[in-house]
């Protein structure tokens, strides 16, 4: 059985001596209830002075502007500390934001696929393995293994790679010479 709220205030038919919580123990609990309100209060204190600390810097340097700008306004009209300001309502055409970056150019689909890294051709070569032997690996974790593997490859081993590549770069080289040639004209 759990104790209840009976079970901590004496009633008249309870002798203080049969009472759970001798009264060492009530005062011991009512002390650090006392010691924890006391700080809970210092550190509200201590908020409220950095705060009213704050708030006086901002007025001397409302007063500062205001001593600086009354040649050129008659501030002492004005009573509210910052006064509201009609801003004119704004176009739908004229964007709220910065100007965005101009858009790329959309690639023209006849144009020449540039030419591939060796470590393309390997990939390209060694992904369905891998994929095979790591069927729950994401992605992500399939280009690491691939990258892993690529880098454990010795010279002799990536030259295979770097041939296809050089062979891939003149096809790409061609056929880029012929696509522009297309626009230049007789």
């Amino acid at each position: 059985m759990e104790p209840g709220v009976e079970d901590f205030v004496p009633n008249d038919s309870m002798e203080l001596s049969k009472w759970p919580h001798a009264p060492d123990q009530i005062t011991d609990v009512l002390a650090k209830l006392e010691t924890f309100v006391m700080d809970s209060l210092s550190s509200i204190y201590d908020g409220l002075k950095s705060i009213n600390d704050r708030m006086e810097a901002l007025e001397s340097k409302q007063n500062d502007l205001k001593t600086k700008m009354k040649p050129y306004i008659d501030i002492d009209d004005i009573d509210e500390p910052f006064p509201e300001i009609d801003l004119p309502v704004r176009c739908p055409s004229v964007p709220l934001m910065s100007p965005r970056r101009p858009r790329r150019k959309i690639a023209d689909p006849d144009a020449p696929k540039r030419a591939l890294p060796a470590f393309y051709w390997f990939c390209n070569e060694h992904r369905p393995s891998v994929v095979e032997e790591f069927p729950a690996k994401s992605v992500g974790e399939v280009a690491k293994e691939l990258g892993r593997r690529w880098a454990l490859l010795s010279c002799e081993e990536k030259t295979k790679y770097s041939e296809i590549e050089r062979i891939d770069l003149a096809r790409y080289e061609k056929e880029k010479s012929a696509y522009e040639q297309r626009f230049k004209g007789p």
